[in-house]
């Protein structure tokens, strides 16, 4: 379990797609951000009936660095300039993407929609719940690759579904024995595709099927370490969200640097219920949901870490 140094008030959810236009191809081994977070948006998910229910609170960032947040039934555009712009109202989505494209997936219990940049919504998956291959159960992660093809993290049937260009039905991406997947990504760097999966109840990060990180892999996790979100860099470098911090592993290195801790909301579920969502601009600031706070956070990239 990595031990806690910061304590900020943080939990929500998603896996996303990182701007692929970043003016660097990756921050360097020794990035660094600052750990003094920037409330950028804040008043979402209100606790409601005393109960401690939430309504979801997940981001990603366009092409143009716009942030899009799904909270509060509706999606959200702010711009750089601070216009707020609302896309779609009267949803609750568990996970979103935005693609090379601009167009936004996200999803409404096993349904899997696209918004597209004229604001026209189709669906793209999950007519209907089940676990035959056009149907889905719970969607928990997605992600789109450069060709159109859709990566479902279908949790309540313990698999991934990958589903092609104008498919109706999809096929088996991964199915290793997971228990409540998360987050997924897509490596789509140095010509190669590798399929990264949060395998969360496993406490393990699959890279085509084989753990390369959590319990049985490193040392400092346990039971404990339940992965939420993912993403990989350039270099190959994976960041991982959690229910107490975010840390980045080396491949080549095969080391855990820890970028932000935080203490979990003594009402929340520190496994899986309310999973944190990260992005990056294209300047590599970190953006992460504070969910006990119903707020957006930006932790600057220090450059002077990697000169």
């Amino acid at each position: 379990m990595l031990p806690l140094r910061i304590v900020v008030y943080l939990v929500a959810f998603f896996c996303i797609e990182i701007n692929s236009s970043l003016s660097l191809d990756a921050p360097c081994h020794n990035a660094r951000w600052n750990t003094n977070g920037m409330t950028i948006v804040d008043n979402l998910g209100i606790l409601d009936d005393g109960m401690h229910e939430m309504h979801r609170l997940v981001i990603a960032m366009d092409t143009q660095d716009n942030l899009i947040v799904a909270s509060d039934f509706t999606i959200r555009k702010y711009f750089l300039n601070g216009t707020i712009e609302t896309l779609a109202s009267g949803i609750v989505a568990d996970s979103m993407v935005i693609d090379r494209f601009d167009n936004i997936y996200y999803n409404i219990e096993y349904t899997l929609y696209k918004l597209d940049k004229n604001g026209e919504t189709t669906i793209v998956a999950g007519l209907s719940p089940g676990s035959d291959l056009d149907q889905l159960s719970d969607v928990s992660g997605i992600y789109v690759d450069k060709q159109g093809i859709v990566y479902i993290s279908d949790k309540g049937n313990n698999r991934i579904v990958k589903y092609p260009l104008n498919a109706i039905t999809g096929t088996i991406a991964a199915d290793d024995q997971l228990d409540n997947p998360l987050g997924i990504f897509m490596d789509e760097n140095q010509n190669e595709r590798t399929l990264y999966v949060c395998d969360t109840n496993n406490h393990r990060i699959l890279r085509e099927g084989v753990s390369i990180i959590g319990k049985g892999v490193q040392s400092i996790f346990d039971d404990s370490f339940n992965p939420h979100n993912i993403f990989v860099d350039f270099h190959g470098v994976v960041y991982v969200s959690h229910a107490r911090g975010l840390f980045r592993w080396s491949p080549t290195q095969k080391r855990v640097q820890v970028i932000l801790e935080w203490e979990c909301p003594h009402f929340f579920d520190e496994g899986t219920e309310h999973p944190v969502s990260f992005t990056f601009d294209s300047e590599w600031n970190l953006y992460v949901t504070d969910r006990g706070n119903g707020s957006v956070k930006k932790f600057l990239f220090d450059r002077n870490s990697c000169e």
